[in-house]
């Protein structure tokens, strides 16, 4: 008789949440004031969000499914879409959490640069404008900020204009992994017409290490050539040093 009431609970319990209106359960949350949703739809296991705003940011269409088999594993997960492909912002992963930390794998996100930068200041009055994809295959929380990563960044149609030229950088891709707890982006010259190789590694407290070296190529825009000067003499090779060990400027 106890096996079947607790059995009964149990069930009880799982249909209440599942059944339980995902609006409801969002009022009783305090937001932070720079978070507001709108259109909130569905229940607690399977919703939507018709908008969201974040920190000015506007995402529309945002849905989730919770996953229960993975509550057998030991951690909550949901499978989360941002729009469609024909929206600015758009966008697929798998998200879990679990005593270890945050989880995510299989996750694509599109997004114009504008709406990444947001209101960021960014140095020399810059402004910069394209499209971003960001794919990643798997990454998992770790201190100070990964345990695992692997993962892939591309730029295309990318515009940066500032006080001292205008350069249009066409494509660039990156390739992301996690060395020590630390995010280290790369770049190959082989997959951009800008010259540029080396690596950039981001730890505790957004500290930035770039170590890169550039070349002048025939596609780098004028205005990019004409800088290369600036950071001091070129090797036999041809590569100008780009060197960096500091917090990341306007963060």
């Amino acid at each position: 008789m106890l096996k079947k009431l607790v059995v009964f609970v149990l069930l009880y319990l799982v249909f209440m949440v599942t059944l339980f209106p995902a609006n409801v359960a969002i009022s009783w949350l305090t937001l932070p004031k720079n978070i507001s949703l709108s259109g909130v739809s569905g229940s607690v296991w399977a919703g939507k969000i018709a908008q969201a705003n974040i920190d000015g940011r506007q995402l529309d269409n945002l849905s989730w499914q919770l996953l229960p088999a993975q509550l057998l594993k030991g951690q909550a997960a949901a499978e989360i879409i941002i729009g469609n492909r024909a929206s600015a912002v758009n966008g697929k992963a798998w998200l879990g959490y679990s005593a270890a930390g945050l989880a995510l794998k299989d996750v694509r996100i599109e997004a114009p640069l504008k709406w990444i930068i947001g209101n960021t200041r960014l140095p020399f009055r810059a402004e910069a404008q394209g499209d971003i994809t960001v794919m990643l295959a798997g990454f998992k929380q770790g201190t100070p900020w990964c345990e695992a990563l692997d993962g892939k960044a591309f730029a295309s149609d990318l515009q940066v204009n500032n006080q001292f030229g205008k350069y249009p950088l066409g494509e660039l891709q990156v390739a992301m992994s996690c060395t020590d707890g630390q995010v280290q982006v790369a770049m190959d010259e082989a997959t951009n017409g800008l010259g540029i190789s080396g690596t950039a590694v981001v730890g505790d407290k957004m500290q930035l290490v770039l170590d890169a070296k550039i070349r002048e190529t025939d596609t780098m825009p004028s205005d990019l050539k004409k800088a290369l000067s600036f950071l001091g003499r070129s090797d036999d090779m041809g590569y100008y040093p780009l060197k960096f060990n500091g917090r990341i400027p306007g963060l």
